[in-house]
């Protein structure tokens, strides 16, 4: 009889526990956290597939733009990136792209004569990839260094300033729509959590007494 109670006491206990951690809601993400996960998600990236976001990102942005707050077509079929995302994307990666390009450039300029750019020169107009050159030569500030030394550099960083000249918004278009890795990419999943998170005014919202 004694077993019976405690074993009846027991059940109702496990019972109510159970049932107390069911109730509880999803646990909740801080605003931090979607920051540092958008950052992880960018710091995974390398130089190309950073100057690929920053096209689409540039591209859903324009459209974003053109649409008067409307509808908008989307930078890559299979995904929408609204323009406030655009705009938050091309603001998340920008160091990450920066810190890229310059690993490339220290390699670029340790050793000038073997080093090969991330990049096709002589079919870059097609895919717009020009950019991921001209970071590079940009991070290693080829003015600065004795002309002599960098002569031949300074001169593919013309020819691919030429040719990235020859990149039209509707180019841009085509080379974003074939960007479709990064719809199911972290970087996207994190880029829209961390916006609906400050659209909410959780993140970014204005301390009390600040003027609207």
């Amino acid at each position: 009889m004694f077993k019976s109670v405690v074993s009846f006491y027991m059940l109702i206990a496990v019972t109510v526990a159970l049932t107390a951690c069911s109730s509880k809601g999803p646990k909740e993400v801080s605003p931090e956290e979607l920051e540092s996960a958008l950052d992880r998600a960018a710091s995974r990236l390398s130089l190309q597939e950073l100057d690929q976001a920053a096209l689409v990102f540039r591209v859903a942005f324009d459209k974003a733009l053109d649409s008067w707050g409307g509808p908008t077509d989307q930078a890559v079929p299979g995904c929408r990136i609204t323009g406030k995302e655009a705009e938050n994307g091309l603001a998340a990666i920008r160091p990450w792209r920066d810190r890229r390009a310059l690993e490339q450039a220290e390699l670029l300029l340790a050793s000038p004569k073997s080093y090969k750019l991330p990049v096709n020169v002589e079919t870059c107009e097609r895919d717009c990839s020009c950019s991921v050159g001209l970071a590079v030569y940009e991070a290693a500030e080829l003015d600065k260094k004795s002309h002599a030394k960098v002569r031949e550099l300074k001169r593919m960083r013309s020819r691919l300033e030429a040719k990235s000249e020859l990149i039209s918004s509707e180019r841009a278009e085509l080379c974003a729509e074939g960007v479709t890795w990064i719809c199911q990419s972290d970087l996207l999943k994190a880029l829209k959590a961390t916006t609906a998170e400050a659209t909410s005014g959780v993140i970014g919202s204005p301390k009390k007494g600040s003027a609207n």
